[in-house]
């Protein structure tokens, strides 16, 4: 447990330090927002998720996904889908598919990944979307053709300190 909490602040002070710098001019403290998330239910849990919202970049840490094992046995292809919902619309912040087309099965749990760079990976999206509306779906085949659908609604939380005040 403690690896994994130095390893959420590792990347948030990576990514409070890279974003120092970034664009023409500096951006005052007060437009950093760094989040953390997570989420779980009995089949798959999402942890050590990360978002960073600034003025000029922001970074996405998918985090991990913990799935129960014997229940995802047989997993030939699989989509893991994160979004958040605004203004009533469900927006996409990132989709990911696998399908293993060799006869085998897919694991389903690991890393998943990370997305970075200027406002535009998420400048629709400002802390209100992310604090009450971000979501997690996984969508899985299994070797019988049947799809499940797991979505989770992950609690976020603020981890840096609000200056606006």
């Amino acid at each position: 447990m403690n690896k994994k909490i130095c390893a959420v602040l590792a990347v948030i002070l990576i990514c409070s330090t890279a974003f120092a710098g970034c664009g023409s001019e500096k951006a005052d403290a007060k437009d950093l927002k760094v989040y953390s998330f997570s989420g779980g239910d009995d089949y798959i849990t999402v942890s050590n998720g990360v978002i960073v919202l600034s003025d000029g970049y922001n970074a996405l840490y998918f985090g991990d996904l913990k799935a129960d094992e014997e229940h995802f046995s047989d997993i030939t292809s699989l989509t893991k889908t994160f979004y958040v919902y605004k203004d009533g619309e469900k927006q996409t912040l990132s989709q990911n598919s696998v399908t293993d087309t060799t006869g085998g099965t897919i694991k389903v749990g690991g890393e998943m990944g990370k997305m970075w760079g200027e406002a535009g990976i998420l400048g629709r999206t400002v802390p209100e979307d992310v604090e009450n509306n971000l979501f997690f779906q996984l969508e899985t085949t299994d070797k019988e053709g049947n799809v499940q659908n797991y979505q989770l609604q992950m609690k976020v939380v603020e981890v840096t300190e609000d200056t606006k005040a």
